[in-house]
């Protein structure tokens, strides 16, 4: 039997128990309603298969096949919602939070290589350092004003890199890649050093301009 709706509210069997079904030759696909041919598709289209694919599989001409791919593609379309950016900002910093966990774990692994210990310790940081660009790239972060805010932060950054750097010295002394690794953050960290020197000094100049009187009668 068919329906013309495409409700997906309107399927009374599992996407699953349907496609079992066809795989064994129980349930002819011409049967299904509409809903479950799209809710069909869907699945497919998740598991791999291609357009020609799913419409073999359903029994359907390939325009057919279409049709049902661009009905899934305008019902999963990202409508705006307002609170979208901060439900997006959660799942990645719970997911970044979830890896660095993973990445640590296997450093308290007694098997362990020392230069696996190092290197996890490292991508941990880039991993928190990604997560903040992005944050700050979605508006959910202040705009870094030059201020003592930012040479706090390189110096927390030297800091970090100096303990990770020290463990490396002590278990891999002798690993180039490891080294080439630190020489690499090391020099990001002096770029970024004359970056926030450079931004103090820009704000210096507002500043100053700012506190000046705008006649320059008045400045005498």
């Amino acid at each position: 039997m068919s329906d013309s709706t495409d409700d997906p509210s309107a399927i009374e069997r599992s996407v699953l128990d349907l496609i079992r079904a066809i795989q064994a030759g129980t349930l002819p696909p011409r049967t299904l309603t509409v809903a479950e041919r799209l809710a069909c598709s869907e699945h497919l289209m998740y598991e791999g298969f291609g357009t020609s694919e799913i419409a073999a599989f359903l029994k359907v001409d390939v325009r057919t096949a279409r049709r049902y791919r661009s009905v899934i593609a305008d019902r999963n379309a990202v409508r705006y919602d307002p609170r979208l950016t901060g439900v997006i900002a959660g799942r990645l910093m719970a997911e970044t939070e979830a890896a660095v966990y993973r990445v640590r774990k296997i450093t308290r692994a007694a098997d362990t290589p020392a230069s696996v210990k190092v290197d996890a310790e490292y991508k941990a940081l880039l991993m928190l350092g990604d997560m903040t660009r992005l944050l700050l790239a979605m508006g959910l972060l202040p705009v870094a004003v030059p201020s003592a805010s930012s040479a706090e932060i390189v110096t927390a950054l030297r800091e970090e890199i100096e303990r990770v750097d020290l463990i490396r010295r002590e278990l891999v002394p002798d690993h180039v890649g490891v080294a080439d690794t630190f020489e690499r953050a090391k020099e990001s960290l002096r770029t970024l050093e004359a970056e926030v020197a450079v931004d103090a000094a820009r704000a210096a100049v507002v500043h100053a301009t700012e506190i000046q009187p705008s006649n320059p009668e008045e400045r005498l």
